[in-house]
């Protein structure tokens, strides 16, 4: 017998449930704690109360908002449409979303990598908390199989029972009929579908690192040698057209200067008070 008397109970509501604040004042006040709602189904489907629902859950106070897709057996398309709508109704990333995969028509025999398809959608959007709904003989019959999940969070219906009968479930949907309010009842063993468990971190910001200088440009020297053919001569360490003089030093040349720091490279200003590039692969120093 699984020990439920401590466990909060959330609540599947969907097009089929009332959208009114009426209606959620009378879930809270029969003892839900959270509720996941119904958003997407397909690729094409939205739940026209789910924004109503969303927004009245929140606001009598219901503890935890969750969202969850039908799923009819094209994970990636499904995916990208249920985050479509999730981002839409600007949920935060630590809500809990679930992939509900019950349709006994549409879906194939084993569907285990279809749901991990989606759930790393969900997991590359940066969703943090994640579950995948079946029923009881769903798991036990592997056509979602628990140990090949990458999530392993798992939502088990099983009506009429004691127990999930499922080892390692997370949650316990244990009747479609709440206290005669014709709404699906769950018992949240650890806290997943109250968003307890998962709580999202921003990634931190990248460090700003100080640029390094060029290891290329020459950092000591008083004596340098032209390498290049000619060397253009500057009347400021901003070397541009404007800056630029008639003058160069030819290949061969060896001339007296200081080097000085511009930024993270070096300029080489001469003894005359002008500046060329202090770049090796132009010079090199010379005793």
């Amino acid at each position: 017998m699984a020990k439920t008397k401590n466990y909060d109970i959330v609540a599947d509501i969907s097009s089929y449930q009332d959208k009114t604040l009426a209606y959620l004042h009378t879930l809270k006040n029969n003892g839900v704690k959270g509720v996941m709602v119904k958003l997407t189904d397909s690729t094409n489907y939205l739940n026209p109360n789910a924004a109503q629902q969303v927004t009245n859950a929140f606001k009598v106070g219901v503890q935890s908002v969750g969202l969850y897709h039908y799923y009819q057996g094209q994970p990636l398309a499904e995916a990208q449409y249920f985050l479509k709508w999730v981002k839409a109704f600007g949920m935060d990333k630590d809500t809990p979303l679930a992939i509900d995969v019950e349709d006994p028509y549409s879906l194939p025999q084993y569907n285990t990598a279809g749901v991990n398809i989606f759930l790393n959608e969900l997991k590359k959007a940066g969703y943090v908390c994640r579950v995948t709904y079946s029923s009881s003989s769903w798991f036990n019959a592997g056509r979602v199989n628990y140990a090949k999940l990458n999530d392993k969070n798992i939502w088990v219906a099983s009506y009429g029972s004691s127990q999930p009968n499922v080892d390692n479930s997370t949650a316990w949907q244990f009747t479609d009929n709440y206290k005669r309010l014709g709404v699906d009842g769950s018992y949240d063993f650890d806290g997943t579908l109250m968003g307890k468990r998962f709580k999202y971190k921003a990634p931190a910001k990248p460090k700003k690192e100080t640029p390094k200088p060029n290891n290329n440009y020459l950092a000591s020297g008083s004596n340098f040698l032209v390498l290049t053919d000619h060397l253009n001569v500057y009347n400021s360490a901003v070397f541009d057209q404007q800056n630029r003089t008639e003058y160069n030093y030819a290949k061969g040349s060896v001339f007296t200067g200081k080097l000085v720091k511009y930024g993270n490279i070096y300029r080489i200003q001469t003894k005359d008070g002008y500046y060329v590039s202090a770049n090796a692969d132009f010079i090199k120093q010379v005793k």
